[in-house]
């Protein structure tokens, strides 16, 4: 899940910033090229630090039921 949510918001990320850099480059205006530009790095960075927060919120409780029910099951392998 964890890989998934990286190459998804990677992949995102880099389009929204190759969107910015396009406008930069092909603006009329230098100082509207530079806010869109500035705006798509600001948003492609948050959704870059988003997914590293919401996939750690939803892996670490998975991880720690993982290991519970291994710990769980090396203590209750002779009980009958």
């Amino acid at each position: 899940i964890k890989h998934t949510l990286f190459l998804v918001s990677g992949v995102s990320s880099f389009i929204i910033f190759y969107m910015g850099l396009v406008n930069f480059l092909t603006s009329v205006e230098q100082s509207t090229g530079m806010i869109l530009l500035f705006f798509s790095v600001f948003v492609a960075a948050g959704t870059l630090l988003g997914t590293v927060y919401i996939s750690k919120s939803i892996t670490k409780p998975i991880e720690k039921l993982a290991e519970r029910m291994t710990d769980f099951s090396k203590t209750n392998k002779n009980v009958k």
